[in-house]
């Protein structure tokens, strides 16, 4: 752990600034692809960082401080899907490499795989609550406390914070601890100590050995609480405290439920409390820019600000179809009540965001689509998608669909929305690109079809995934099922 805390001090940050920087054209720009704690050059190459809980202080610490240099641009973990990260009980390799010395193929999604997350990346998922949305990295000064070794430079500090805050005010307090000692931290924003309950995410522990496997995954755990001020910080631990949490509204694509860009006449879902006092929807075309006297703002990157077309809007949710003509780039909303404004959040805008919509709502499995067959004779022949049972939730499931005479096409009609905006748009058909055709649908505000043709030569494959590239942006994947 002396390795890795010397690391920190002299190989995080100050070697960008004081060494690679000054090697570099002025404005350069850096990223970090990814950052080993293990092959630091200071260790024999094996090291108490892997996958452990001090490893998870480590990759938070490492990231924050990195995150206080303004031309590093991106900072990722080694093997965040592997040996240090999302672990697998079960990979499989012998059933896949079985399979494919057979000729034959395999159902992957109907294998259980046993995924579960190491210790070292939760560290990182701590900081992620406050890093994902800060514009702000905000001065911070840590007096006092416990020291820990670091190899060459002797004692360092055991704690180490950064404070960050969110285009609508948000500011969190990131600290970790390196030390077998925990501490009373007194909190203070502009020299005034904090004041209120403060909701608190970290991980903590005894041991900074202890490690997640497949009999024991739980061993290091991300834990929720509050804490008034000060605040009592664990040793071995990596803790996120949010000092004024406001009322925020989150927007996800309406039909994949990603977090993510939008786009102009996208349909988007907004989730937040106290989004409506009452529940109102629509009833004509064109829609209400306020149901029951709840109104959203997109304020975009030019200052132009436009209020959104409403479909229906309940307490914790408003389901809106972002305006037309808005500048690319981020963008802030707001919920109003009458003049008054209760929530924010902030989004991108970009020329497209595809997302297809399904029958289970929840942006997988079997899409919502309609199917048909062309004959040679110009017949068109309608096929069933999917099936479902009305008495349970996300029953839908794909049905078998014909192919039919070699002279026939079947043609599957999906139906998203954020794809009209597009300059190019493609089809990947079970890994084949196939050309579509698409277009917005008059009838339904924000609504995009897009038709294809399925390919002969996937007759009796089966299940296939399919989803949608608008300019370089891939959609949510869902599926059909072929006879």
């Amino acid at each position: 752990m002396a390795d890795g805390n010397a690391v920190l001090a002299s190989k995080s940050s100050a070697y960008v600034t004081g060494h690679l920087a000054p090697l570099n054209p002025p404005g350069m720009k850096f990223l970090i692809s990814e950052f080993l704690p293990t092959s630091d050059g200071l260790s024999d190459g094996s090291s108490v960082t892997d996958r452990t809980l001090y490893g998870a202080v480590y990759a938070a610490a490492y990231v924050m401080r990195m995150s206080t240099v303004p031309s590093m641009l991106y900072v990722g973990m080694h093997a965040l899907s592997g040996t240090t990260g999302i672990y697998a009980a079960n990979t499989h390799y012998l059933d896949a490499k079985n399979a494919y010395d057979k000729r034959t193929t395999i159902d992957t999604s109907k294998l259980n795989f046993g995924f579960y997350a190491t210790a070292q990346p939760l560290g990182l998922a701590v900081l992620n609550g406050a890093l994902r949305n800060a514009t702000n990295v905000d001065a911070t000064t840590v007096t006092g406390g416990a020291t820990v070794p670091a190899s060459g430079l002797g004692q360092i500090p055991a704690l180490f914070a950064e404070a960050y805050a969110t285009a609508v005010g948000q500011q969190s307090l990131v600290i970790t601890n390196k030390s077998a000692t925990a501490h009373q931290v007194t909190v203070r924003v502009n020299g005034i100590p904090a004041a209120g309950t403060m909701p608190v995410q970290l991980i903590a522990g005894s041991d900074p050995s202890a490690s997640n496997t497949a009999s024991n995954p739980n061993a290091v755990t991300v834990q929720t609480s509050t804490s008034g001020n000060p605040v009592t910080v664990p040793a071995y631990s990596a803790m996120r405290v949010d000092l004024n949490p406001p009322a925020v509204v989150t927007a996800v694509h309406s039909a994949s439920y990603a977090p993510g860009p939008v786009a102009p006449q996208e349909i988007v879902a907004l989730f937040g409390p106290g989004i409506a006092s009452q529940t109102a929807a629509a009833q004509s075309l064109p829609l209400p820019t306020s149901l029951g006297g709840t109104s959203v703002q997109i304020t975009d990157s030019a200052g132009n600000a436009q209020l959104a077309p409403l479909f229906e809007v309940s307490s914790g949710q408003a389901n809106i179809l972002i305006p037309d003509g808005l500048a690319p780039g981020a963008a802030k909303i707001t919920v109003l009540h009458a003049t008054s404004a209760v929530l924010t959040g902030s989004v991108t805008i970009a020329s497209s965001a595809p997302g297809l919509f399904t029958m289970n709502a929840d942006g997988a499995g079997v899409a919502a689509a309609y199917a048909f067959r062309i004959t040679a004779s110009n017949q068109t022949l309608g096929e069933t998608v999917f099936t479902c049972d009305a008495a349970a939730a996300r029953s839908c499931l794909p049905l078998p669909l014909s192919l039919g005479a070699s002279s026939d096409t079947l043609w599957v009609a999906l139906y998203g929305t954020g794809i009209r905006g597009a300059r190019s748009v493609q089809c990947v058909v079970a890994g084949q690109s196939v050309p579509p055709a698409y277009a917005p649908v008059a009838a339904f505000a924000g609504l995009d079809q897009v038709n294809i043709p399925i390919p002969k030569a996937l007759a009796g494959t089966g299940t296939i995934r399919l989803y949608v590239i608008a300019d370089g942006a891939a959609s949510n994947v869902v599926s059909l099922r072929i006879q």
